[in-house]
């Protein structure tokens, strides 16, 4: 069950309506929720001011006045991250695309932003678990392999020492040509009967 409180349950989309001149136009909840500026408080004002840091809100308003040149290869029409400033000025990371709109006679744009600061946390949390156990594997008394497809694709300090194979060599090593040559066909006898 949906629990509406839960800004998590929330879409993590916005969309903001800018004039030609990157002016907000139109401003709605979920730009609200993100950047903590009312659509009151954003209409009329620059994207630039509200959202971007100083240096770098100065390239995309030149995107903007000139969509076809050469700054809007970097800033329009591609998806772009950006450390955003929030209202309270704490950083909100985006990623964000704006888009040329209108009707051919007056020029404005579309500014989507998506909210990736959960997602970026995440995954900061996940490589420092994935370094944190690999140096577990890293310093254990013993060696450690690990074989894919019948050849080593991990192997530990302990494991090239015991096995004195250079690193370099042991992986991608077919693992079979590890043991001595007698026992290779009962071993991949063996493998081959729980298979």
């Amino acid at each position: 069950m949906r629990d509406d409180t839960d800004d998590t349950a929330l879409s993590p989309d916005c969309l903001i309506g800018l004039d030609a001149l990157g002016a907000v136009v139109a401003w709605g909840p979920d730009a609200e929720r993100i950047f903590g500026w009312t659509g009151p408080q954003a209409a009329g004002r620059s994207i630039t001011s509200l959202v971007f840091p100083v240096t770098q809100g100065e390239a995309f308003e030149a995107g903007l006045r000139d969509p076809v040149g050469r700054f809007a290869a970097g800033t329009l029409n591609r998806l772009v991250d950006l450390l955003a400033v929030h209202r309270d000025g704490h950083n909100v990371s985006i990623e964000y695309c704006a888009w040329p709109a209108g009707d051919g006679q007056s020029r404005r744009f579309n500014f989507s932003a998506r909210d990736v600061s959960r997602r970026l946390k995440a995954l900061g949390l996940m490589q420092q678990s994935e370094a944190h156990h690999r140096a577990v594997v890293e310093h254990l008394g013993e060696g450690m392999v690990v074989i894919q497809d019948e050849r080593i694709v991990f192997a530990n300090p302990q494991a090239d020492e015991i096995l004195r194979v250079p690193h370099g060599q042991l992986i991608s090593m077919r693992a079979i040509d590890l043991l001595h040559p007698d026992d290779r066909a009962a071993v991949s006898g063996r493998l081959a009967q729980r298979q």
